[in-house]
């Protein structure tokens, strides 16, 4: 936190990391991490553990380049295939894993499979459109309709959401990049 050294180690501890296959034989790194005391007494941590930059990031189970081969296989090819070539190469790998790959590599405003209907707030009273993220099953946002608005006017005036199909009026599944989510 500090960014100051210690010399005084408080313990070890043994971390595991995947690195990419040699000659098709998975590699497993068994790395012997130091942690230390801090004497800096305006410092947050009492005590942290040495970093292996550009080996692995802080929590990561594998190592840069695994991660990075991952990410080409799964933008390449996907999750299926991709899952398929790893298996092949010795990258013991699921298609979920790469999939997700996939969304790690856009960030947080990736585009996401929403789907959207029509309600009723209540009988008789005003009607509705919702959104739901069909990938996380969970509500996106609940937007009043008046009358004369269609599905794809409000997606498309409602700051929570931006639309990505040509027309989203016509279909009750769109794509949809979730900006915020409104409480």
């Amino acid at each position: 936190m500090c960014g100051r050294s210690s010399r005084r180690v408080h313990g070890r501890y043994t971390r595991t990391l995947v690195d990419l296959p040699w000659g098709g034989v998975p590699v497993r790194l068994r790395v012997r991490v130091r942690k230390f005391f801090c004497d800096e007494p305006s410092c947050e941590r009492r005590i942290f553990a040495e970093r292996l930059e550009g080996v692995a990031g802080v929590h990561d189970r594998g190592t840069e380049r695994q991660r990075q081969a991952l990410e080409w296989i799964a933008l390449a090819l996907g999750g299926e295939a991709g899952a398929r070539l790893a298996r092949e190469l010795g990258l013991l790998v699921s298609p979920d894993t790469l999939l997700g790959r996939i969304r790690g590599a856009f960030g947080s405003n990736a585009e996401r499979v929403v789907g959207v209907d029509d309600f009723g707030f209540g009988r008789g009273n005003a009607p509705g459109i919702i959104l739901v993220d069909l990938e996380r099953r969970r509500l996106v946002d609940l937007f009043e309709r008046t009358i004369g608005t269609t599905t794809s006017t409000a997606a498309r005036t409602n700051s929570a959401s931006r639309a990505g199909s040509p027309d989203p009026a016509q279909c009750r599944t769109i794509r949809l990049t979730v900006i915020r989510r409104s409480s």
